[in-house]
């Protein structure tokens, strides 16, 4: 989970007054080529947060192209492998 703030609820309670913002959510793509420049096909890439807290994965299609959506904001660091 990420860090957050605890509510305590007791039974029959209302708890009122808990304010918060979302994050704009940020993606990352791209193309994944070879040393020669040739796009790799079915790569697969992992995408870790600095905080470690984020973890997400995608393949490359037939063009070597990726995407990741849905990210928050923060640091990566992006590692891709040729199955």
């Amino acid at each position: 989970f990420l860090p957050a703030d605890l509510v305590t609820v007791a039974a029959g309670s209302v708890v009122s007054g808990i304010d918060f913002a979302l994050d704009t959510l940020g993606s990352v793509s791209g193309t994944v080529v070879d040393d020669v420049g040739n796009p790799i096909g079915s790569a697969s890439l992992t995408l870790y947060s600095a905080d470690r807290y984020t973890t997400a994965s995608a393949s490359t299609d037939a063009s070597g192209a990726f995407t990741i959506t849905r990210l928050r904001p923060g640091t990566y660091r992006l590692l891709a492998s040729a199955g």
